[in-house]
């Protein structure tokens, strides 16, 4: 008797290598001083134009620093009138100040 040879197939798997690939960034110079003081100005005058729009705004609708105020008869005196549209000009008028 002769023995037969039984071969078992071995599954050959190839192990393929992912090259990754970096990206290197480059970093910024930091703006200088003059763009700095450009975008300083820049936002200032944004916010100064935001803050008229916003007090323009409450003053047409008649809402906090210009709502309109009821003055005891003795700060009407002093003001000069009952009904002042602002508290902050009945304060600064000439007669408060002496």
């Amino acid at each position: 008797m002769t023995k037969t040879a039984t071969t078992k197939a071995k599954a050959t798997t190839k192990k393929t290598k992912i090259t990754k690939t970096t990206i290197t960034k480059k970093t910024k110079k930091p703006p200088s001083k003059r763009a700095l003081q450009i975008k300083r100005v820049q936002v200032r005058k944004n916010r100064k134009a935001g803050a008229k729009k916003a007090a323009s705004a409450a003053k047409k609708k008649g809402i906090g620093l210009f709502a309109p105020v009821n003055l005891s008869p003795s700060l009407a005196a002093i003001c000069g009138g009952q009904k002042p549209t602002m508290l902050m000009s009945c304060c600064s008028s000439p007669k408060v100040m002496n």
